[in-house]
């Protein structure tokens, strides 16, 4: 995974999502931004995202994964049927602070019913899958071919 920003900052800088509270029971007072991470192989067509929830004042506060496909397309995908995969769950190998729990459904109820905000994910993961395609022609090797003077 690798943060969406490192490969198109000029859209990241304009679309990151962030949510200050205060003086609210279920959060500290702070600066919440949800950052968007996608997978950097460039054969793999998983269309899932890693959001990091990044406080200004307390740092990493929550991982959520994120798939937005169907379940079908991830049992495809997958080859193996799970419906954790697919919705937006706490990632279950990262740590997760105190408040993961308030800011998974922060993001539920709020961001992702914002039909703008929800289109973000699809269209930056093929703007990502882009640019890292785009990155890898660049970067390969060109095979050389050799003569053989007789």
């Amino acid at each position: 995974m690798r943060q969406f920003y490192d490969l198109c900052p000029e859209t990241a800088i304009r679309e990151t999502r962030t949510i200050i509270t205060f003086k609210q029971s279920l959060l500290p007072d702070d600066e919440y931004g949800f950052v968007d991470f996608y997978c950097d192989e460039p054969d793999c067509d998983c269309r899932r995202s890693t959001i990091q929830v990044r406080a200004k004042n307390q740092g990493l506060v929550a991982t959520l994964s994120y798939g937005w496909e169907s379940l079908e397309f991830y049992e495809k995908w997958y080859r193996a049927p799970s419906e954790e995969i697919t919705g937006v769950t706490l990632a279950p190998t990262m740590p997760q602070s105190k408040y993961a729990d308030k800011l998974l459904e922060l993001f539920k109820e709020t961001l992702l019913n914002d039909p703008e905000y929800a289109s973000r994910f699809p269209r930056h993961y093929r703007q990502f899958k882009a640019a890292i395609t785009a990155k890898s022609r660049a970067t390969k090797p060109r095979s050389r071919r050799r003569t053989i003077s007789r």
